[in-house]
């Protein structure tokens, strides 16, 4: 058995759920270079089917050395995450995936299928690393919901330390990133040595309830004492949040603004993208945020119309990255309000 390195997944039994994990699974095979792999996946209140379904993907993937493990429980994000982790203790490196994630294409994402070997090749020599995060950003929405744009900032203790390339990927070395649940690959004893693993477990971890992602959220500054890097701009998006599935010719044919973003949005808004000065970069993002923001609020509390709206956003970027007169033209995507 390779020890070097594995994937390790949480998921649980409920709607879409067993659609996702199929997803998730394609999508990395086929968007990544490499012939085979460890992939132990727990699933939380587990039942009958998917131990069906656990055999069909075994059958259908004979490349992958799947491990899986049926909670009958729901143990919740602290509960899961940590029976999984015992099964994956003996790894120096483990990919952790929930089983709602999709990797994109180098289409898409413009990152090349080896990115995985690369990721690894990375951590192998670069000692002081100890994450990888390679979650893909949508939009502005997506900031202030998860948290982004301070990772680069220089308030707070935030920032970039340098940048490399390895095989023509970028990585972002930051000073500092909080502990998240999303798409990281990680130098396992590490995340034991300063005290993120075990997570916290609650009895009543289940969504909808107050203790609803507590053990993420108590977890998250022990991050802080990690080595983190960002894998330029992410090649993993949320199921929940992304509207095309696994048609990638629709996201092709949807993909707003420029199409080559500096922040590595996707799906930006129209006039945040009109506000976008070719002064600003991925440091300054909060600076295009908050004039976004105040922008924005200016829409809805006055009333703006479009002349109106217009006359401010060329007041305000002097030096506009898109032409502000053809600015219509980049956003099909949302006057066909396909979200």
């Amino acid at each position: 058995m390779n020890n070097k390195f594995c994937i390790a997944t949480l998921t649980h039994d409920a709607l879409n759920r067993d659609k996702f994990l199929k997803q998730t699974i394609e999508s990395f095979i086929n968007h990544t270079s490499i012939p085979s792999i460890d992939w132990y996946i727990a699933i939380n209140g587990s039942n009958q089917s998917w131990v069906e379904l656990s055999e069909e993907l075994k059958q259908q993937y004979p490349q992958i050395n799947f491990t899986f493990l049926f909670n009958e429980q729901n143990l919740g994000p602290g509960g899961g995450i940590n029976s999984v982790n015992k099964l994956v203790e003996h790894y120096e490196y483990v990919f952790f995936l929930e089983a709602d994630w999709l990797c994109l294409p180098k289409s898409i994402s413009n990152i090349d299928k080896n990115w995985f070997n690369t990721c690894i090749q990375y951590l192998d020599s670069n000692q002081n690393i100890d994450q990888i995060l390679l979650r893909r950003y949508l939009h502005d929405v997506d900031d202030r919901q998860f948290g982004y744009n301070y990772w680069f900032s220089n308030d707070g203790g935030f920032g970039i330390k340098q940048n490399n390339i390895l095989n023509n990927i970028k990585f972002i070395d930051l000073i500092k990133k909080e502990y998240t649940n999303n798409p990281v690959i990680r130098r396992n004893k590490r995340f034991y040595d300063v005290g993120i693993f075990p997570l916290n477990e609650y009895n009543d971890e289940i969504k909808g309830n107050p203790n609803w992602g507590m053990a993420e959220i108590e977890a998250e500054p022990k991050g802080y004492n990690l080595g983190s890097t960002y894998m330029s701009f992410g090649n993993f998006v949320h199921c929940d949040d992304w509207p095309f599935e696994t048609d990638w010719d629709k996201t092709l044919e949807n993909i707003t603004g420029c199409g080559d973003c500096k922040y590595g949005y996707l799906l930006p808004k129209k006039y945040f993208c009109a506000l976008c000065d070719k002064k600003y970069d991925i440091t300054t993002l909060i600076d295009h945020n908050k004039l976004y923001e105040h922008l924005y609020d200016d829409i809805y509390e006055k009333n703006l119309t479009e002349e109106e709206i217009n006359v401010i956003i060329k007041d305000k970027n002097g030096n506009p990255t898109l032409n502000l007169d053809t600015l219509n033209n980049y956003f099909i995507f949302y006057e066909n309000q396909v979200i």
